[in-house]
């Protein structure tokens, strides 16, 4: 115990030795794992993260590897999500985004293990908020999306800093993607969320800014940013005001007042060397580069452009050399040369009128040319599309017409097997004893009373889809019929005679006879010598009786 107190003591004191000198590594290895309880141990941490801060943020920081080696030899699996999570911080402040958002992804599923929904939903957040640095917008919404998801369903109390940073995520997200329209909802829940929260609400602020800024709306991204700024002042967090320094840079440079803008690119410049950030020293340069470009100091608009390359990489290797050559080049050129191009470009203008109506014109008649030809091709397409479809319909009429034809000799076959098994069933009756005459007569009556229902149901669904509405017409037109007169109706449509629709029903001759003499007095044609048959064949709710009988 004393000897942890020693170290703890000797730890505490290194801030105050040089750089050069020799860090405790190994003490405060062997401290950490000397300690019993969680605080004890979090302690040691906090004492590792000044240790980091005091050698510098470089690669080869030697604490950076102690980190690494307490979380490998860890086993308590909170304490090394916590570990994952130091280390994690440790990488992105050095710029190390990839390897920092691997450390993150390992630590997540430990959270949700343990239950720990809230945290889970801020990494997901940070991970949003990290693939927005690295331009990679889609997947920064995707993460936002989760975290958010996740807060509202899983966690119980919910603090409103999380719903804003994700609301500011993703209207920057979607700002990248050119949704404008997504960007400013979002940026508007954020700011609507954040309004008692001066933090928040001056980073929202700035993300409006940008946008009108963007959409040329140079008043508004003015009041924007110095609405943020003021905030950010107000507050005592000056070393976030870098971006709005940076934006209201542009805002003069836009309206051409140079000094004024060159004061706040001064004024970032200043920040940045109080506390100094890699990506903000990039974005300095790159935004200076713009900024002698467009006042034709080329020399310093390529100094500043090299400085950018030299901090960001951001450029390629073949498009870097591309860009410094141009600035070689308009270094280069003369008054005159400039002078010429100003001329040929007032010789551009005064014919960009006539130029414009022209290309109008042509596209115009282009345009017309193309809808002419649209509608013909169309209009070819549909006929020969009416054309198939009536063949098709054509053809299937033929196979419904077969089918019936098919169910007609079925049924007549049907009929014969009946009447034939009678004739031999009434003859075996005679030579039976008269105990089995009964059962006997009673088959003999089912036989002939048999309808073949099964026949007849699947006979009127295909007639009813060759002759659509014939039944509805010829009730409409003549009253209700029976069952019995739907079926020789059907039947005489089909141009059959007596004797087929005899052996079709089962009934005698004589029977069917009598059924379509009552069948032409309901359809007023008893006195007349139209064919029932053609009658039939040809009704039509409006046919005319004469026109039935030519």
């Amino acid at each position: 115990m004393i000897k942890s107190r020693f170290l703890l003591i000797s730890l505490i004191l290194f801030p105050f030795f040089s750089k050069a000198s020799q860090l405790p590594i190994d003490s405060l290895k062997q401290l950490f794992k000397q300690q019993s309880t969680q605080n004890g141990r979090k302690e040691v941490i906090h004492l590792l993260n000044e240790a980091i801060e005091e050698y510098g943020w470089t690669p080869t920081n030697p604490y950076l590897d102690l980190i690494a080696d307490l979380i490998n030899s860890n086993n308590n699996p909170e304490e090394r999500a916590e570990l994952l999570l130091f280390y994690s911080h440790q990488q992105i402040n050095q710029g190390a985004l990839s390897s920092g958002t691997s450390l993150i992804f390992q630590a997540i599923p430990t959270y949700e293990q343990l239950g720990n929904w809230e945290k889970v939903a801020v990494l997901y957040n940070n991970l949003g908020a990290i693939f927005e640095k690295l331009e990679d917008h889609r997947s920064s919404i995707q993460y936002t999306k989760k975290s958010l998801q996740i807060y509202e369903q899983k966690v119980k109390v919910k603090k409103m800093n999380l719903f804003i940073s994700s609301y500011i995520n993703m209207g920057s997200a979607y700002h990248k993607l050119d949704s404008i329209k997504l960007a400013k909802i979002y940026l508007s829940k954020a700011l609507q969320a954040g309004a008692e929260l001066p933090k928040q609400k001056a980073m929202a602020l700035h993300n409006l800014g940008e946008i009108a800024m963007d959409e040329n709306d140079l008043e508004k991204a003015k009041n924007y940013f110095e609405q943020s700024l003021s905030l950010k002042l107000q507050t005592g967090d000056q070393h976030l005001a870098f971006s709005d320094y940076i934006g209201m840079a542009r805002y003069y440079l836009i309206k051409e007042e140079y000094a004024q803008s060159e004061q706040f690119y001064t004024m970032a410049d200043s920040l940045n060397k109080i506390n100094p950030n890699p990506a903000q020293l990039s974005s300095l340069h790159f935004f200076l580069y713009h900024f002698y470009l467009q006042k034709s100091d080329y020399k310093k608009a390529l100094r500043n452009l090299e400085a950018y390359n030299l901090n960001q990489e951001l450029y390629g290797g073949n498009k870097m050399r591309k860009e410094i050559l141009n600035l070689v080049s308009k270094y280069e050129k003369t008054i005159l040369a400039r002078e010429q191009e100003r001329i040929i470009r007032q010789r551009e203008n005064q014919i960009q009128y006539y130029t414009y109506l022209s290309i109008v014109s042509i596209l115009f008649s282009i345009l017309l040319l193309a809808l002419i030809y649209l509608w013909k091709k169309n209009k070819s397409a549909e006929l020969k599309i009416l054309k198939i479809e009536n063949q098709g319909i054509k053809t299937r009429m033929e196979y419904i017409n077969n089918e019936l034809r098919r169910n007609m000799t079925f049924l007549i076959q049907l009929n014969e097997i009946s009447i034939s098994a009678t004739k031999k069933l009434l003859k075996l009756k005679l030579s039976l004893k008269n105990e089995y005459r009964k059962e006997l007569s009673n088959i003999i009556a089912d036989l002939q009373n048999m309808h073949h229902e099964d026949a007849w149901k699947n006979f009127n669904i295909k007639f009813d889809v060759l002759n659509q509405n014939f039944f509805f017409l010829l009730e409409q037109k003549y009253g209700t019929f029976t069952p019995n007169e739907k079926k020789l109706a059907a039947l005489l449509k089909m141009n059959m005679n007596s004797k087929e629709i005899s052996s079709v029903t089962g009934q005698s001759i004589r029977a069917i006879e009598v059924a379509r003499s009552r069948l032409r007095k309901k359809l007023n044609i008893d006195n007349t010598d139209i064919p029932l048959n053609n009658f039939l064949q040809k009704f039509e709710a409006n046919t005319p009786v004469e026109e039935a009988y030519s």
